[in-house]
């Protein structure tokens, strides 16, 4: 999902404002365009971070769990919000389904991990 976004940010941006809100001059407007690159960039950041944690030798199993449980919480936060810009009218009907059964899959996923990780083997 990570990568998804940060594709779709950088490399389509108008795409993906198409797809995502009614409003269909979005994906004209250059302020709206620089937006979603500098978003692009911190989900980049975002993998590029969690990639570090996740691969290195001394990152223990508490702390992945930890990151599990922030990362469900995160994208709860993504489901929240969809269900706000859902309210106010912002974002098609379709995305917004699409998004919800996205974001609970990943949220599911998420909780799940952080109850079954166990210990890097040596």
């Amino acid at each position: 999902a990570q990568t998804f976004y940060a594709c779709s940010l950088l490399f389509a941006p108008e795409w993906w404002l198409n797809e995502n809100f009614v409003d269909k001059s979005l994906q004209n407007n250059d302020s709206v365009l620089a937006l979603m690159s500098i978003m692009g960039l911190l989900c980049l950041t975002i993998i590029v971070i969690t990639f570090i944690i996740r691969n290195a030798k001394n990152t223990r199993v508490e702390l992945m769990k930890k990151m599990d449980i922030a990362s469900a919480v995160t994208w709860s936060f993504f489901l929240v919000n969809s269900i706000r810009l859902q309210q106010d009218g912002m974002a098609p009907d379709a995305a917004f389904k699409q998004n919800l059964g996205i974001y609970a899959v990943i949220i599911g996923a998420y909780a799940y991990q952080s109850t079954t990780r166990k210990p890097k083997s040596k």
